[in-house]
């Protein structure tokens, strides 16, 4: 009789081995961690069909736009808001 322990099935090769940087969860974790850079992972992944490749892209480049144009608004007012701040306390002469 064969001796098993209940974590033998962890050292059974997989059907599909898949590597863990292919799976979904990776890739979505490296989208949301690094942004369009995460896109590669996603572009190298086989068996993702092509539209579902672009819906993403175009999703994620479209977010990354949209806070890339709200952070530079946001400099623009903080500026503004110490420019208006010196020209008060008289700092800036």
């Amino acid at each position: 009789m064969e001796k098993t322990t209940p974590y033998a099935h962890l050292s059974q090769p997989r059907e599909n081995p898949q590597e863990w940087y292919l799976r979904p969860l990776a890739i979505a974790g490296a989208i949301f961690c690094f942004g369009p850079l995460g896109l590669l992972l996603l572009w190298f992944r086989p068996g993702t069909r092509l539209y579902i490749k672009v819906l993403i892209s175009v999703a994620v480049i479209a977010v990354t736009v949209w806070a890339t144009v709200g952070a530079v608004e946001c400099y623009r007012g903080v500026l503004l808001y110490y420019r208006e701040l010196a020209g008060v306390t008289g700092a800036g002469s």
